[in-house]
C-alpha cells in the first residue's frame, strides 16, 4: 500500500479555510431552523448536543465506525502537522491515554501500538508507551503479553520504576515468582523505601513458599507421612518416622526459605534426617554436618568410604525412573529448582553414593542417568 501523501501548506490553509466556512453556516443553519419554528421553546441543551456531534467539537469518536470526511480531515491535520516522529508518537499516546482512562482498552493499545511504531528517538517517551500499553494489557487478563512490554520498556529505560512495578504483577498473575522477587530487589536498589515494592515483596515470598510447597506429583492425593514412607520404601522397603513426615520448610524474616532434608544411603539402607537447612546451603557444607571429620563415623559405615571426597550426588524423578546427578557444590535452592525435581510430602531427598563402589554400579544400572 503506498503511503499517504502529505498535504501541502497550501492546500492544508484551503482546508482550514473550507473548514471554517462550513462550520460557520453549520451553526447559522441551525440557529435559523429553530427561529423558523418559533412556537416551540428553544432548546438549548438540544441545540449544544447536535454541536457536540459536529467533529470540531467532538471529545472522542468510536473507530469501530466510519468517519465522516470532515473528521478524518480534522485526524488528518492533528497527525500531519506534526514535524517530529516524537511529536506524532506522543499524539498517539495522548489518545491512548484517554481511552484508557475511559476503560477502552482495546483502543489505548491501538493508540499505544502506532506511537511504538513511530520509532521515535526519545527513549522515555518509548519506555511510557511500552508500559502504557502493558498497563491496557494487564486490563484486558493478557499478562504475558503485558509482562513483554514491560521487558521492552526497561530496555529503553532500565529504571523505569512503572515498567518495573507492572512486571512484578504480572509475574505473580502467571505465577513467576522467583521473577516478581528479582524485579522487586531492582526496583529496591532505586527506591529501597518504596511502600508499593516492600508491600509486593512480603506478597511475593509468602506466594513462592505456597507454590513450593504444593509442588508434588500431579494429581497425588497421598498424606506427607504415606509419601515420605514411599519414598524411603521406594529404595530400601523400610517406613518413615514421624519427625521426618511431620516436618515443614519455612520463611524466614530475610526472605530465605529453610527446608527439611533427607539424605539416602541405599547401599546400607540407612539415612540421614536434618530438621532445617538454609535454601542457600551447599550440599558439601550439609553433608560435612553429618559426615565430615568432626563428627563421629557412622557405625553403619564399615569400609569407612563416606568421606567427603569420595561421594556422588543424585536425586530420583519417580515419573521418568530416572536419577540426576547434581553438583556436589550446588546449593540446596539450585537443586530444588532443577526443573526435574519434585518435592514428594513437602520432603526433600538426595541420594548419596560412593562413587566407582561396585554397589554404586549395580544401583545406577536400574535407572536412566543424566547429568543435565
Amino acid at each position: 500500500m503506498a503511503p499517504k501523501r502529505k498535504m501541502t501548506d497550501e492546500e492544508r490553509a484551503v482546508m482550514v479555510a473550507q473548514m471554517d466556512r462550513d462550520l460557520e453556516d453549520f451553526i447559522s443553519e441551525k440557529i435559523e431552523s429553530y427561529k423558523a419554528t418559533p412556537r416551540d421553546p428553544f432548546d438549548f441543551s438540544k441545540m449544544e448536543k447536535e454541536i457536540e456531534n459536529h467533529p470540531a467539537f467532538m471529545q472522542e469518536w468510536d473507530p469501530t465506525k466510519p468517519m465522516t470526511p470532515e473528521l478524518e480531515a480534522l485526524i488528518s491535520l492533528k497527525y500531519e502537522e506534526c514535524d517530529t516522529l516524537v511529536e506524532k508518537a506522543t499524539n498517539y499516546k495522548e489518545d491512548g491515554n484517554r481511552n484508557f482512562k475511559n476503560s477502552k482498552y482495546r483502543w489505548a493499545i491501538d493508540n499505544y501500538t502506532v506511537a511504538i511504531e513511530c520509532k521515535c528517538s526519545d527513549l522515555q517517551l518509548n519506555a511510557i508507551c511500552y508500559t502504557n500499553r502493558a498497563a491496557a494489557q494487564f486490563r484486558l487478563g493478557n499478562y504475558r503479553s503485558s509482562f513483554r512490554d514491560v521487558v521492552f520498556a526497561r530496555k529503553f529505560v532500565p529504571d523505569h520504576m512503572k515498567a518495573i512495578i507492572r512486571g512484578v504483577h504480572c509475574a505473580k498473575k502467571i505465577r513467576k515468582y522467583d521473577i516478581a522477587l528479582r524485579w522487586i530487589d531492582d526496583g529496591l536498589l532505586i527506591d529501597s523505601t518504596n511502600e508499593e515494592l516492600l508491600k509486593l515483596r512480603h506478597e511475593s515470598e509468602k506466594l513462592k513458599l505456597r507454590n513450593i510447597k504444593l509442588k508434588s506429583v500431579e494429581g497425588d492425593d497421598h498424606d506427607d507421612e504415606e509419601m515420605v514412607g514411599e519414598e524411603w520404601e521406594s529404595l530400601f522397603g523400610r517406613t518413615s518416622n514421624k519427625e521426618a513426615a511431620s516436618a515443614r520448610v519455612f520463611l524466614d524474616d530475610f526472605g530465605t526459605l529453610h527446608w527439611p532434608i533427607l539424605l539416602l544411603y541405599p547401599e546400607y539402607g540407612q539415612t540421614d534426617f536434618i530438621t532445617q537447612a538454609n535454601e542457600t546451603t551447599r550440599l558439601v557444607d550439609l553433608l560435612y554436618q553429618v559426615l565430615g571429620p568432626e563428627t563421629p563415623e557412622a557405625d553403619w559405615d564399615l569400609e569407612k568410604l563416606y568421606k567427603l571426597e569420595n561421594l556422588e550426588i543424585y536425586f530420583e524423578n519417580k515419573l521418568e525412573e530416572t536419577l540426576y546427578q547434581v553438583d556436589i557444590n550446588a546449593s540446596i535452592q539450585a537443586v530444588i529448582s532443577h526443573p526435574k525435581y519434585i518435592v514428594y510430602g513437602g520432603l526433600p531427598s538426595l541420594i548419596i553414593l560412593v562413587k566407582g563402589s561396585e554397589f554404586a554400579k549395580d544401583f545406577l544400572k536400574k535407572y536412566s542417568i543424566s547429568t543435565n
